[in-house]
C-alpha cells in the first residue's frame, strides 16, 4: 500500500476518492499477485486513489503552454468524425 499502480503489476478494481493521497497510490491490497522466476503469474487486485470531484473543481488543471492548449481543441474541432450512417 501507498506505492504507485503499475498496471503491469496490479488489476485495479475499485477507484477511491482521496484526497489526501496522489491519484493512482494503491490504497488497499485486497488480493496479493503472485511472481515465478520473475514472470507475473497474477496481478495484485487493489484500490486505487483518486481526487474527488470537490478537489478537482477547486483545483482545475492549469496548462502551462496556452497555446498548445488551444492547438489541442482546434485540432479536436477539426477531427473527421464517422457517423453509424456514413458506415453503412
Amino acid at each position: 500500500m501507498g506505492k504507485e499502480f503499475d498496471p503491469e503489476m496490479h488489476q485495479a478494481i475499485s477507484l477511491e476518492e482521496n484526497d489526501e493521497q496522489e491519484p493512482n497510490t494503491i490504497l488497499l491490497v485486497l488480493q496479493r499477485g503472485y511472481f515465478f522466476q520473475e514472470r507475473l503469474l497474477r496481478p495484485a487486485l487493489v484500490t486505487v486513489s483518486n481526487k474527488s470531484a470537490a478537489w478537482l473543481k477547486a483545483n482545475p488543471v492549469q496548462y502551462s503552454d496556452e497555446e498548445a492548449a488551444d492547438e489541442v481543441v482546434e485540432a479536436a474541432d477539426d477531427a473527421e468524425t464517422t457517423t453509424v450512417d456514413d458506415i453503412e
